[in-house]
């Protein structure tokens, strides 16, 4: 899998995949909660990590690569270990279904 990030000037941190939970209707990070003024900030935990390569080939882009295969699932791009920014996203299988008999 490869995201590829564009038309920022700089990452506000460095990006990673992390595997969301889904819960009743939402999807979720599961990870530590720590109160802050009026809001929460969540880590991801390192079991939901996966591992990625990052490369910056332009001055705005940013290339995430996987580099194991990503099972069927939610997930998110995070940038930073904390929820300042996170793009979710599903990956889903390209096999056709199989046909009724």
């Amino acid at each position: 899998m490869v995201i590829c990030i564009c038309h920022l000037i700089t990452l506000p941190g460095q990006p990673w995949i992390v595997r969301l939970h889904p819960q009743k209707g939402v999807r979720e990070l599961d990870g530590g909660k720590l109160p802050i003024i009026g809001g929460k900030i969540a880590s991801a935990a390192n079991s939901d990590l996966i591992p990625a390569d990052v490369s910056h080939p332009e001055d705005t882009v940013w290339i995430v690569r996987a580099t194991q295969d990503i099972p069927e699932g939610e997930y998110a791009l995070m940038l930073g270990t904390e929820n300042t920014v996170i793009y979710p996203f599903t990956v889903a299988s390209n096999a056709p279904a199989a046909p009724a008999k």
